[in-house]
């Protein structure tokens, strides 16, 4: 039977280089926490209350990318970015979280209405 202090010593937020074709290199990506996941759900929603999918795609990046290390500063430059490579990337955080995180299951997850 683990213990309590072996629990929280796990290294369990694993990590990967994920190839970036369009930027012609690499990032490196980690699997998203509980607290992540409660922050990208707060950071997605829009002033309605409703998730909105670009927020819910930008703070799933700026989580799950750490080198390099992107803030909500970032937001307006990574909006403009390619949408193959911030999809591949936020596909292969999610992947690697052993979670989808997306509106629809964010959704469910909180009660949350989803945006159309």
């Amino acid at each position: 039977m683990l213990t309590r202090e072996e629990i929280l010593k796990a290294k369990d937020l694993k990590t990967k280089v994920v190839k970036v074709p369009e930027w012609n290199g690499e990032v490196t990506i980690q699997a998203l926490s509980l607290k992540d996941f409660a922050d990208i759900e707060r950071a997605a929603k829009g002033l309605d209350g409703k998730l909105d999918t670009l927020k819910l795609a930008i703070a799933t990046f700026i989580a799950g990318v750490i080198e390099p290390k992107f803030e909500r500063a970032d937001i307006e430059d990574l909006q403009n970015r390619n949408v193959n490579s911030m999809t591949d990337i936020v596909t292969e955080i999610n992947k690697l979280s052993g979670k989808m995180i997306d509106q629809k299951n964010v959704s469910k997850a909180t009660g949350a209405e989803e945006t159309k």
